[in-house]
């Protein structure tokens, strides 16, 4: 019968690995929702500084009142 040496470096470094592989994860989880949210935050400024433009001037820029909110999000027309 053979014996299989385990070494507590080999595995300790595995799970060292495992546990940063997670935490970047997390991290990048994270960028991605902070992301969103400040891309809805400033669509949400973006729809209140066009709402306040003159008609003339929507005309110019070529939309109407009721296509701002899906101007300004990009033609998604989320609010």
């Amino acid at each position: 019968m053979s014996l299989i040496p385990f070494s507590q470096r080999a595995t300790g470094a595995r799970d060292r690995h495992g546990a940063a592989s997670l935490f970047s994860l997390l991290i990048a989880a994270g960028r991605m929702t902070f992301g969103r949210m400040m891309q809805k935050r400033q669509c949400r400024k973006d729809v209140l500084h066009v709402s306040e433009l003159p008609d003339h001037l929507l005309r110019d820029i070529g939309i109407q009142r009721g296509d701002i909110v899906a101007a300004v999000h990009g033609g998604r027309g989320r609010a």
